[in-house]
């Protein structure tokens, strides 16, 4: 774009010249490619370089260019200056130079469309001997972020960064990152999602995160780090520099690796066949050598630890845990380094009296909030007495629910704690709670299906409740034993009035499928107040284990025979939701899992996500989640809990597939369909402000086949219920919105989701992400970087101060960043969008949108639709998309793209650049001297005041000039001859008109003075004007 100082600035340079109107175009270089695989140079001005087909390099150079790919997989280059790079279709690549850049590996208006794979390379960035680091690259969201190098650059739409020679920082977010170092010690975390980490050359740092991650060391001396996890992890080396690490249900694979670091929490680190340097870091880790000469780093010094004598080796107890370790060579501490022969001088016998990993004491008896030392948690985090307040904590999540006592009975390695829950998946079917406990009948489930059994035997009692469970499915099953037995209490106050207690359970063995209908098997059961609601299809016949035909019931249980799933279990259930009844005053919960007839093959349950319920039903339900689209539901035989979840969903099912279900979000949009037919008096309703209760009696004999639970409002809606062919159909009419949900954050990062009424919900002062859900909602930020998402109906979302994600949704919404450098997305929808203050993006969607940048340098995209965009303060880019968009730069020296459709343009005050793109364009500049480039239509354009330079394109162009002002000198760049026209207002005849010849860019031209104004017209002579290149009056 042409930057101040190129043009003289009649404000702070009255006396300085026009610029020469050649040199100016000329700083505004436009370079077009073929659709082959091309090279394109820049100059040392400002350059607009196209792409378009093939393969292509585009090379800039000192000046702030705008560089576009176009299809092909590219590679761009914008040199020095602030610059703007555009991959376009395909997978690019992007070079990282000096400067503040704008890197996107999409056009802006096909950012929901990219699929492709881009890339940072900042492998060829200059440096210098008194360079002591590389890159600092920071993502923020999925593709997107910012990287610190001789500036602050943005990026969109990048999947993979190329280091530089030097040690660089990358930080991955929730999306599926590719980094490789280069050559340095680099530090390179992933974050969330599947990410891949390349240290490539010298001393790397990788840090695992949430997902299934690959790490690659490369050459050097490389660490792989747990320092940023949430949860322990197990790491198992399976050749030299190579293996895997589980960290809950996530497996990440590494190679390369001479190092590991674990977590701040308990870890299990082994070694394998080479010489390994394991270090647990903090908590309570498991350290295992194997072969070689291997290492570990105790960050105590040795006077402040106790070391005891073990039979496979130490245990080291100190203030960053209590560890063990077997097979470890070297030990280093904070003031010495110690062989295991010099360590076993100083050690000490371990005391009989302690519980610890592997043994077989149990907890009951005596005072419940006795501290528990060195236990081994079988998943999770591990209890420290019976009477732990974390269990109500994790079991009720975000409740606020108070327990009255707490009770756990069995091994103290039998249960574990899930602060972040637990999921087993085969990377397409998961199954999994967000936060609860596990009761094992022996040890975890690991995290592959690698050995035909497995079997850990505490050697403690059975339990009375558990015998009574399995012996109504098994007469012989004789008594229970290693049992784990949670039992809790709670005030029904606790509750808030609600009535119904809701919890999610799901549970795994290995006695699948050799023992799954014999006396043998394992029993799981969850009762509340003395009723055991742990059943498949609310039969006792069938409780919560491995029983005869529950595991042939469709999706009630899986198996894992062919070791698809990340667990040792060989099969397991699917997640249910139980509902209990509350009872006024005390509620007790026993949550257990016992051996049967032997303590052979372990078994699993896990429970959690407890909460007070509205839903007036009483049983186990598998659960139905239906998303944001038009969704169609087969519903089975198993009662179901169906969330809806918004969009124009169809339910299905035979009568008794869809009898005792419970259906949550319907509205007036939604069908559901008996998959029988039957005369429409059969249907009955009873519906209220809360539920409708649907009951089908094709008898007549008060015996009805299907009942199904609708949610909602229906006090004023109508069921219209019609045969079609072989089936029934039944839709709402008038079906009330649900109450809004209020809430207001605090000064923490919390998630805050609304329901599907008009919810009003403020953030407080963390990062937030808050979700509107369905109905028209109110949603604001508050202070922090917060992430704010609209979903369906017409939302008013504003971000506040930070730099927030604000994305609309679906409907007809207002956005508004607010302070900070904001990401705007308007989705569908007629959006009305407001920036705010700071640097902001705003993508606007679909839908006829209204957007307005606010103050600061924005990049503004209309997207598709018939949009009003203007970039008001700042220099901003603006770009129209599809559709006949009107835009505007406003103050500031602005960039404005039109893009296809009929579009009017007005540049406003500023040194603005312009460029028509496709379409009959309206192109005015306004005030200021502006460059405007018509597109490949008939375009009408008006530069304005100032000295302006214009350029029609292909089409059949009008150029017009009105408010002659004395001094001022306009160029058109590119006049035809007997297609395009120029229009003088005022000037009432050809005669009147004052021509000379003269050089233009080195080339023909015509100089035309009016009453002091000057336009200079390039590649015509006199002799080619006439009266009929020219509209008067």
């Amino acid at each position: 774009m042409i930057q101040k100082g190129m043009i003289p600035d009649a404000e702070t340079q009255p006396d300085a010249k026009p610029a020469d109107p050649a040199a100016l175009v000329r700083q505004q270089q436009v370079v077009n490619g073929t659709d082959g695989n091309d090279t394109l140079n820049g100059s040392s001005d400002v350059d607009l370089m196209f792409g378009n087909g093939g393969n292509d390099l585009l090379l800039g150079l000192s000046a702030n260019d705008i560089l576009l790919g176009g299809a092909g997989n590219d590679t761009l280059d914008g040199g020095d200056g602030n610059d703007g790079l555009f991959g376009g279709d395909g997978s690019d690549t992007l070079l990282i130079s000096a400067g503040s850049d704008t890197l996107a590996g999409y056009l802006l208006e096909d950012a929901a469309s990219d699929s492709s794979i881009d890339t940072l390379d900042a492998s060829a960035v200059s440096l210098d001997i008194l360079d002591t680091s590389g890159i600092t690259v920071t993502y923020t969201g999925v593709g997107e972020g910012s990287v610190d190098y001789d500036g602050t650059s943005r990026f969109f739409g990048i999947e993979a960064v190329v280091g530089t020679l030097l040690g660089d920082v990358m930080t991955g977010a929730a999306g599926n990152e590719i980094f490789s170092g280069g050559l340095g010690n680099d530090t390179l975390s992933g974050g969330a999602g599947n990410d891949l980490l390349q240290g490539e050359g010298e001393n790397d740092t990788l840090l695992l995160g949430s997902g299934a991650d690959t790490l690659v060391g490369g050459t050097g001396s490389d660490t792989l780090s747990g320092a940023s996890l949430g949860s322990g992890m197990s790491l198992v080396f399976d050749g030299v520099g190579s293996g895997r690490v589980t960290v809950e249900s996530d497996v990440s694979e590494f190679s390369g690796i001479e190092a590991v670091q674990g977590s701040d929490l308990a870890d299990t680190l082994t070694g394998g066949s080479g010489s390994d340097n394991l270090s647990g870091g903090l908590g309570n880790d498991v350290i295992i050598g194997g072969a070689g000469s291997d290492t570990t780093t105790v960050s105590a010094s040795l006077l402040d630890t106790t070391i005891y004598s073990t039979d496979s080796g130490f245990r080291i107890v100190s203030d960053d845990g209590d560890d063990s370790f077997a097979g470890i060579e070297t030990y280093i501490f904070s003031d010495v380094t110690l062989s295991s022969t010099e360590l076993a001088q100083l050690a000490s016998p371990e005391p009989e009296d302690t519980i610890t990993d592997g043994g077989t004491d149990t907890v009951d008896g005596g005072d419940p909030g006795e501290t528990l030392t060195g236990v081994r948690s079988p998943v999770g985090d591990a209890i420290s007495s019976r009477s732990d307040p974390a269990i109500g904590e994790v079991l009720f999540a975000g409740g606020g629910v108070t327990l009255s006592s707490i009770d756990y009975v069995g091994a103290p390695e039998a249960i574990g704690l899930l602060p972040d829950g637990h999921v087993i998946t085969d990377g397409t079917i998961s199954v999994g709670i967000e936060n609860g406990v596990f009761l094992s009948s022996g040890g975890g489930p690991g995290s592959e299906n690698t050995s035909g059994s497995f079997t850990v035997n505490h050697g403690t009692a059975g339990n009375a409740l558990l015998d009574a469970a399995v012996a109504g499915a098994f007469d012989d099953a004789g008594g229970t034993n290693d049992a784990a037995v949670l039992t809790f209490t709670f005030d029904s106050s606790e509750l808030d009035g609600l009535t119904t207690l809701s919890f999610n359970v799901f549970f795994g063995s290995d006695e699948f499928p050799e023992f799954a209908d014999s006396s043998f098997v394992d029993i799981a059961a969850v009762y509340v107040n003395g009723v055991n609601y742990a059943l498949f299809n609310n039969d006792p016949g069938q409780p919560l284990a491995i029983v005869g035909e529950s595991i042939n019931t469709a999706g009630n249980f899986f198996s894992n025979g062919g070791d698809t799933f990340d667990t040792e279990y060989d099969g397991f259930s699917t997640l249910l939701t139980v509902l209990a009844p509350v009872q006024d005053g005390t509620n007790t919960v026993v949550i257990g899992i016992a051996d049967t007839g032997d303590s052979a093959y372990d078994s699993g349950i896990f429970v959690g996500n407890l909460a007070g319920s509205e839903i007036q039903a009483t049983g186990s339900f598998v659960n139905v989640f239906g998303t944001d689209e038009d969704d169609i539901l087969y519903l089975n035989i198993a009662p179901q809990i169906v969330d809806l979840a918004g969009g124009r969903d169809t339910i299905t099912g035979d009568l008794d597939e869809v009898d005792n279900d419970v259906i949550y979000g319907w509205g007036d949009n939604d069908l559901l369909i008996y998959r029988e037919s039957f005369d429409v008096s059969a249907f009955s309703v009873v519906a209220n402000a809360t539920t409708a209760v649907l009951t089908v009696d094709t008898n007549g004999d008060g015996v009805a086949e299907a009942v199904t639970t609708l949610y909602g409002n229906f006090s004023v809606a109508e069921f219209v219920v019609t045969q079609v062919g072989n089936t029934v159909e039944v839709v709402t009419v008038g079906t009330l919105p649900d109450p809004p949900v209020v809430l207001t954050g605090g000064a923490d990062d919390e998630t805050l989701r609304g329901g599907s009424g008009g919810d009003l919900i403020q953030g407080g002062g963390g990062d937030d992400v808050i979700d509107g859900g369905e109905g028209d909602d109110r949603l604001g930020g508050g202070a922090g970087n917060d992430d704010i998402e609209g979903d369906f109906g017409e939302d008013q979302l504003g971000g506040g101060p930070g730099n927030d994600l604000v994305d609309g949704g679906d409907g007809n919404d207002a956005l508004g960043g607010g302070t900070g450098d904001d990401l705007i997305y308007g989705g569908a929808g007629t959006d009305t969008i407001g920036g705010g203050d700071g640097d902001d993006s705003v993508l606007a969607g679909s839908g006829n949108d209204i957007v307005n940048g606010g103050a600061g340098n924005d990049l503004l995209d209309g997207m598709s639709g018939d949009d009003t965009v203007g970039g008001s303060f700042g220099h901003d880019e603006v770009y129209g998309g599809s559709g006949d968009d009107s835009l505007g730069g406003g103050a500031g020296r602005d960039t404005i793209h039109a893009g296809e459709g009929n579009d009017i343009v007005g540049g406003g005050e500023g040194d603005d650049v312009i460029y028509g793109v496709a379409g009959s364009n309206f192109l005015a500049g306004g005030g200021r001297n502006d460059l405007i480039v018509g597109g490949h239509d008939a375009d009408t354009i008006n530069g304005g005041t100032g000295n302006d330079t214009l350029a029609g394109g292909a089409g059949e162009d009008l150029f017009i000039f009105n408010g002659l002002r004395v001094g001022e000198v306009d160029t058109i760049d590119d006049f035809t001859i007997g297609e395009d026209l120029i229009r003088l207002v005022g000037v009432q005849s050809f005669s009147a008109l004052s021509f000379e010849n003269t050089e233009i860019y080195e080339g023909a031209g015509v100089t035309m003075t009016i009453a002091g104004h000057t336009i200079m017209i390039a590649g015509v002579t006199m002799a080619q004007l006439d009266a009929d290149d020219f509209l008067f009056g």
